[in-house]
């Protein structure tokens, strides 16, 4: 008798959560990530503080902990496996075309945070996010190459892939997500490959 009740407190805890998600995105997109109070989260998505402060820290925490849950679930579906020899799927599809699926399906988030009226910190968050999933890609597939040039090329492929979504986004998605992912995989993934033998450490680390 007990897992029904476990079951209903789940999707209250869910519902929950999404409501303070929500409310944040309407905020930011009103009045910027900065100037956001936790009794504004509160009061928009008509909670206590009190609860609130049962589920998060704070606002960075409540940001953080909503973006890493859809990150996670994006990898846990979408990128369990690449060939190797293309650092594609097994069906062909670039990796970064889940980011653009992504992006378009939570378009008005990452409107918000990417905008002039998101916060930097919030940038340099999401793109060690991105770094540390592309990190571990490569790491299954290039071995030999040192921490540290692996870390260079994580830190770009992931610069350059939330430049590339930024750029889509402000301009209304002009390509669909297929052709994007292929943009972004022929501008970059196809030429590391290139590359990759030849890279030396960035600081003279040697270590693997």
């Amino acid at each position: 008798m007990s897992e029904p009740k476990k079951q209903k407190v789940d999707r209250r805890v869910r519902r929950t959560h999404r409501m303070l998600r929500e409310a944040l995105l309407e905020l930011i997109l009103e009045k910027g990530y900065d100037n956001i109070s936790i009794n504004d989260i509160t009061t928009r998505a008509d909670l206590s503080r009190a609860t609130f402060y049962l589920h998060y820290q704070d606002k960075d925490h409540l940001l953080m902990s909503s973006l890493e849950e859809m990150f996670d679930d994006l990898v846990n579906q979408r990128l369990q496996s690449l060939d190797p020899t293309t650092l594609m799927q097994g069906d062909g599809t670039p990796p970064s075309l889940y980011a653009f699926y992504h992006a378009a399906e939570y378009k008005d988030l990452y409107r918000a945070l990417l905008s002039e009226r998101g916060v930097a910190s919030v940038l340099h968050r999401i793109r060690r996010y991105m770094a540390q999933i592309t990190r571990r890609q490569l790491m299954n597939y290039f071995t030999h190459i040192p921490a540290s040039t692996l870390e260079f090329i994580a830190q770009y492929m992931a610069g350059s892939l939330l430049n590339m979504l930024l750029w889509w986004l402000e301009n209304e998605m002009p390509h669909p997500p297929e052709e994007m992912a292929q943009r972004y995989h022929l501008l970059t993934v196809n030429g590391l490959r290139g590359l990759l033998p030849s890279l030396v450490p960035l600081d003279g680390d040697t270590s693997d």
